[in-house]
């Protein structure tokens, strides 16, 4: 299990960029995965939060109950942080982000 973030000093808020697992490869590895990556995540709220951030972000949530990325939301929520409306756009033509979705898929 691995995460990526943003990082904004100034407003001493922090986003998750990506976040990715081994079971997406084999599935052998989900109930270890999930075990892992709630880890990282309580490990990672710990740490910027000694480093005084505010704002932990998980980068978005889908409310639809039938979509396939439901329990991704489920498992954000989980954490008990409150739901924040905002808008983003990704410049996906920037050629390290490019470069860094092409090790990711990998």
């Amino acid at each position: 299990c691995g995460n990526f973030y943003l990082t904004d000093y100034s407003i001493k808020r922090v986003r998750l960029l990506w976040s990715f697992s081994k079971h997406f490869i084999n599935n052998k590895y989900k109930k270890l995965s999930g075990f892992l990556n709630r880890y990282l995540h309580w490990y990672a709220i710990k740490k910027f939060k000694s480093e005084n951030f505010k704002i932990y972000d998980f980068g978005g949530i889908n409310l639809d109950k039938n979509s396939e990325t439901y329990g991704i939301t489920k498992f954000k929520l989980s954490f008990g942080g409150e739901i924040i409306k905002e808008y983003e756009y990704l410049l996906h033509k920037l050629p390290y982000l490019k470069y860094l979705y092409s090790f990711l898929k990998k």
